[in-house]
């Protein structure tokens, strides 16, 4: 393991994850239901992950759960 490498599975990751790529959907004009279903997927893959006995996997789907409920209490406020 590199002594640099970066940990992508956790919380924040998986919040920002959401965040970022929604902004790019906004930026660009975008498909949003895209944007949902590709984060879906994401967090279905997440999901597995954990169940495949990877259980830092867990808290990157809990990230991007939360993430999809901020980005859409933010689309319902606009």
């Amino acid at each position: 393991k590199h002594p640099n490498s970066v940990e992508r599975s956790g919380f924040n990751f998986g919040f920002i994850e959401v965040r970022n790529r929604y902004s790019i959907v906004k930026k660009n004009n975008l498909v949003k239901i895209y944007f949902f279903f590709g984060i879906f997927l994401r967090f279905i893959t997440s999901l597995i992950l954990f169940f495949c006995g990877k259980p830092k996997f867990l808290a990157r789907a809990l990230g991007n759960i939360y993430g999809v409920l901020c980005v859409f209490f933010t689309i319902e406020k606009s």
